[in-house]
């Protein structure tokens, strides 16, 4: 009887411990994983949008309206989130798309509240993203 509840027990720790790993992996960056400072990446210019769009998406995040011209070397998204958030996500690039991939600088700027390590974790998803859809005509969703 005492070894079939110790049995049971460790069958208990094992689902908890795998479904809690199974659970995290599709979570956004946390501040551990997000350095300080801005994201910088090499990619594609045209990606930027859309790796905007599932980078916000990721938290909780859309974007009201973009300042500045696809064509143009610098694009400001103006943020909102589900919880009312309020801020700025800027892109930059140095070079010129059409010579192939450039430098693209992302910086996130949230209402203090939110917290600046989550405006990080979004710099890094956009990264991310835009890291994965270098050299493709299109990828899936990836959390």
């Amino acid at each position: 009887m005492v070894r079939a509840c110790a049995v049971a027990a460790c069958l208990g720790l094992v689902f908890v411990k795998v479904g809690g790993c199974a659970a995290s992996g599709g979570r956004p960056a946390r501040l551990g994983d997000a350095p300080e400072g801005p994201a910088v990446v090499v990619g594609d210019w045209d990606d930027v949008e859309a790796a905007v769009r599932v980078g916000l998406s990721r938290h909780e995040l859309t974007f009201a309206r973009r300042e500045g011209r696809l064509d143009s070397a610098r694009l400001v998204y103006v943020v909102h989130g589900v919880r009312d958030e309020r801020g700025t996500l800027t892109v930059e690039r140095v070079g010129d798309p059409g010579e192939g991939q450039v430098e693209i600088t992302i910086s996130c700027r949230l209402d203090p509240a939110t917290g600046e390590a989550r405006a990080r974790a979004v710099e890094r998803d956009v990264a991310r993203r835009i890291e994965r859809l270098r050299g493709e005509v299109a990828r899936p969703r990836e959390w």
